[in-house]
């Protein structure tokens, strides 16, 4: 049985890049949370529910930066991938400084991005038991 964890929350305010960016992680088994505002993932990334996001700088009640910043205050760690239309330099590094683990410019090279979501997916119930059951012959 997946956990409730295992679900990948997409914030952008352009509803043809959400679609896309939605069918390239769904494409993986995950299942996705496609946003087009930001405070939409703040209560299922408060429960728990969300195991990494992508956003968008762009949305349609905030900018991703201030998404980030909201997240930051509760979670130093949490995974955010962070997509853009926007190339300024001073965009890329206060994203970076807020502890983000990839920034990509569009159009987005969506194997780049599902294999980002693949490695921080947080494992599921019967994977963390493999694991542990693993780590403790070996």
């Amino acid at each position: 049985m997946e956990s409730a964890n295992r679900v990948v929350g997409i914030a952008d305010g352009d509803e043809r890049w959400l679609d896309r960016l939605k069918g390239a992680v769904e494409r993986l088994g995950y299942p996705v949370l496609g946003v087009l505002r930001g405070r939409d993932l703040l209560i299922p990334l408060r429960n728990g529910s969300l195991s990494v996001l992508i956003v968008d700088t762009s949305l349609e009640d905030m900018s991703g930066l201030e998404l980030l910043s909201v997240i930051r205050e509760t979670d130093t760690g949490f995974p955010v991938v962070v997509t853009t239309s926007d190339y300024s330099k001073n965009l890329e590094l206060a994203c970076r400084k807020m502890g983000i683990i990839f920034y990509a410019r569009k159009p987005l090279n969506f194997e780049v991005i599902r294999w980002i979501v693949k490695r921080h997916m947080k494992p599921s119930e019967d994977e963390e038991i493999f694991l542990t059951k693993s780590a403790q012959r070996g």
